[in-house]
This record gives structure tokens, sequence and C-alpha cells, in this order.
């Protein structure tokens, strides 16, 4: 994406680049961390951010995982 031209110059000003984020490798998990997981969502006062935090996955991760279980 671009900004707009800069007055008179015709042309357009681009944003400085960043440093390139480092590719992490893919992490899995297995049905039993993924059926625990999804058990700490019935506790009482549990939220799917809050054990999702706790347990370092993303709350998509958690809301996947749940819908599998349907």
């Amino acid at each position: 994406m671009t900004s707009p031209a800069a007055p008179g110059l015709g042309v357009a000003v681009l944003p400085e680049r960043g440093t390139p984020h480092e590719q992490k490798p893919r992490r899995s998990f297995t049905a039993e961390f993924k059926e625990q997981a999804v058990a700490r969502l019935s506790e009482p006062g549990a939220t799917q951010t809050s054990v999702a935090r706790e347990l370092g996955v993303t709350r998509s991760q958690l809301k996947g995982w749940r819908l599998q279980r349907l």
C-alpha cells in the first residue's frame, strides 16, 4: 500500500519497511490436550479468551476444537 503522492512531485511515498518477521514452526497439539482445553471452557467463569491465554493458544484455535467436538 502506498500513501498519497507528494504534492507537485508525482511520486508516491512508500512506507518504510520493518524487519521481516521470523516464521515460527507450526505447533501441533495432541487430541488429549485439545479435549482438556475444551473441557476447561465448562468451568465456572471460564471464557475462550481466558482459557486460550492460559494455554498459550489463540481463541480461534480453541473455538475450532470446541466446534469439532460437537
